[in-house]
């Protein structure tokens, strides 16, 4: 005999959602970018200089 098929609902398709309204930090993409490229070039001046 097959096996009994389960199916999710549409809104458990495989994603879960979170609530972005929880968190206490509101940080803008654009944001990220300079953080990192700002670490990145202190890093490699570290490299180079040390």
């Amino acid at each position: 005999m097959a096996k009994p098929k389960v199916s999710l609902p549409a809104s458990y398709g495989g994603l879960m959602r979170y609530d972005e309204a929880l968190g206490d930090i509101k940080i803008q993409p654009g944001h990220v970018v300079v953080l990192v490229a700002a670490v990145s070039v202190m890093l490699i001046l570290l490299n180079m200089l040390g």
